[in-house]
């Protein structure tokens, strides 16, 4: 486990690296907080949310008493394109097994393939990293970028109980009374790779260079939060330092007003968008309170003899954790991976080497989705003004207050005294009011169209084409062009996030595992190796590996692939000089394995050599089927059997 230097809380040292880290997070909320406004326009845009002006209010109140009233809506236009690339990216990437899969590039076996994606795979799945795969996903297309931090981790599991004892003499004979002691055990629980996913607004990134290029940088924060508990736990391993320190504050710290805690400063946080606080509970007034503290996770370049921590004149990486208010430092210690990188991988939408900031899908089809919002939401509020009865009439011969009774069921309006015995055609007239927005809905579906031009066809969201004679050549055309964008951007998603996440997961395995366990096998290689399983020490996963470059293509269906193997086995049986270069049960296995069917060799009849087969029978375990003269005479007789009476039944 990584050890802390000791730098105590108050000394020059201490000053002056807090003051070093403030100055270069600084410089980097300055040019994140320009994109921050955008990041939280996506995010209201993905809930379907849109901030109600005072006449909305009013129609809200007007509605709660019974009065129906129609209000401004957004249409889910941007969250529909969002989810529709994202289900094809999750397809693309998530459905394959294993989900990482690795070539070697410097004359790796197959062998040593197959046990580094048995890890890997074990990994992914005991380290619980889907769930986090799939939400990095899903922030490529809401904040045109996503980050996913990778990190190994020995999770001890601790255990505390009440339980009697007594003193022993020579741990036989019990002496004294009983007594009550807390027994304390600690075992193993999982060691390997995990991962978590970190917002955008929580990543601070050396602005000299582009987002993209963040390793390129001098240095990296990642805003974080810390239990007290943790903590504890860390300084038992030689981690964490000034804890002391730490508990005579404010267990949350105060955030400086200059961008360090975003959302702080912002308000138009919804119930769906607002982030979990510490401040939202404190326990700071109970004793010995497991407090849970803002603090920032720093990665720095730094060469040791300019910062003070060491001799060494070339540049290293090292971590600083500090609380928010870069006022005590709590972790210090060379970061140490053999990857060398900064614990994140990143991925954009689409490529961007010079811009600051990529640029979203939200963003791209935001001034389709405010055109497509006004077009509808005119076209309501013209229908909602045609039926409010707009009539010409003169006041001094018409009682006007009828005009305004909304309470009565249809509608009654009395003529003054005056106006008895008149036409009243000349003192009421209905204003005709034509529906000048009886076109939006048409111009609504040309915008629609011009949506699909950037990528996302309706195909991809699951929708047909409105024509019904279709042919399958068509179809099949219409769908290869529509998914031509995605898949672009899905390669470009593996050639850059997938690959660097997939290297910092191989370099963590090879320099902390250190066990000698044996794993289930993934995807095809456990079909040729028989047992299912193999065992994976240090030496099996020494190498150098690169991740299997995902192409794009969404994974063939595996009905349909059913179906052409059973077409294919047909015509094969046809020609007796093909079939015969094949095994039938392996086919018959894989075509299984494709229709759903699982655990099929627990059905295959085992073969046993003749002579084990005879040690069997003659300890009684197996017995001849039917009534075998030979047997019988032989004296082998089914278990339980009564002699002289014959087989049962």
């Amino acid at each position: 486990m990584p050890v802390s230097v000791n730098i105590a809380a108050g000394s020059e040292q201490h000053s002056r690296i807090c003051e070093s880290l403030r100055q270069r997070h600084r410089a980097s909320a300055k040019i994140r907080d320009e994109r921050s406004k955008v990041w939280e326009q996506n995010e209201q845009l993905m809930v379907g949310y849109m901030p109600a002006d005072d006449a909305d209010r009013i129609r809200t109140g007007r509605r709660e008493n019974g009065s129906p009233q129609y209000t401004t809506i957004q249409l889910p236009y941007s969250y529909a394109i969002m989810m529709a690339a994202h289900s094809y990216w999750c397809t693309t990437f998530l459905s394959r097994t294993p989900v990482f899969q690795f070539e070697g590039f410097t004359g790796e076996g197959e062998m040593q393939v197959q046990a580094l994606e048995a890890l890997v795979n074990y990994q992914v799945h005991r380290g619980k990293m889907l769930a986090p795969l799939y939400i990095w996903l899903q922030d490529v297309p809401k904040y045109g970028e996503a980050w996913l931090s990778p990190y190994w981790t020995q999770q001890k599991i601790r255990t505390s109980e009440i339980v009697e004892t007594q003193d022993m003499v020579l741990g036989m004979l019990p002496i004294g009374p009983k007594r009550k002691v807390n027994r304390v055990t600690e075992v193993m629980g999982y060691e390997g790779n995990m991962a978590f996913n970190v917002s955008p607004q929580d990543v601070y990134t050396d602005p000299r260079f582009a987002r993209g290029r963040f390793q390129e940088g001098e240095f990296l924060f990642i805003a974080t939060t810390a239990s007290m508990g943790d903590l504890l736990r860390g300084r038992a391993e030689g981690r964490y330092i000034n804890l002391e320190e730490l508990r005579k504050r404010a267990p949350q710290g105060t955030a400086e007003n200059s961008g360090e805690d975003w959302y702080a400063n912002h308000n138009a946080n919804t119930e769906l968008t607002q982030r979990a606080e510490p401040n939202d509970f404190t326990t700071a007034n109970s004793m010995d309170a497991l407090n849970v503290f803002k603090v920032y996770e720093s990665y720095v370049t730094l060469v040791p003899k300019d910062w003070k921590l060491g001799s060494g004149d070339m540049p290293e990486k090292w971590v600083f954790t500090i609380t928010r208010d870069f006022r005590t430092i709590v972790e210090a210690r060379p970061m140490g991976n053999f990857h060398d990188q900064f614990p994140l991988a990143y991925l954009e939408v689409e490529p961007e080497a010079y811009a600051k900031f990529s640029r979203s899908m939200i963003e791209t089809y935001g001034p389709l989705q405010q055109t497509i919002d006004w077009l509808f939401n005119s076209h309501m509020f013209n229908v909602r003004q045609s039926l409010n009865n707009q009539w010409l009439l003169d006041p001094s011969r018409v009682e006007t207050k009828d005009l305004s009774n909304k309470g009565m069921p249809g509608l009654a309006i009395r003529l003054k005294p005056a106006a008895y015995g008149s036409d009243v055609r000349t003192a009421l007239m209905q204003l005709p009011v034509a529906d000048v927005t009886g076109n939006n809905m048409n111009d609504l579906n040309s915008v629609l169209q011009f949506g699909e031009r950037l990528g996302v066809s309706e195909s991809i969201m699951g929708m047909s084409h409105p024509s019904s004679r279709r042919s399958a050549q068509e179809v099949r055309g219409t769908q290869t062009f529509s998914v031509s964008r995605l898949k672009t951007m899905a390669e470009y998603m593996s050639a850059t996030g997938f690959s660097r996440l997939s290297d910092m997961l191989v370099m963590n395995s090879q320099q902390y595992y250190s066990g000698d366990m044996k794993f289930k096998l993934a995807g095809d290689l456990a079909q040729m190796a028989g047992g299912g399983f193999v065992n994976v020490t240090p030496q099996d996963i020494v190498g150098q590996y690169g991740f299997g470059a995902v192409d794009g293509t969404l994974p063939v269906d595996r009905f349909a692939m059913a179906n052409m193997w059973r077409e294919t086995l047909a015509q094969m049986a046809q020609v007796p000089q093909v079939i015969q270069k094949y095994d039938l049960g392996k086919l018959f296995a894989y075509m299984a394995q494709l229709g759903g069917i699982k655990n099929l060799s627990r059905f295959e009849i085992q073969l046993v050599p003749d002579m084990m087969m005879q040690a069997q029978a003659a300890a009684g375990n197996s017995v001849p089927l039917g009534d075998d003269p030979a047997a019988l005479q032989a004296g082998v007789m089914e278990p339980g059997q009564v002699p002289g009476v014959g087989p049962t039944a």
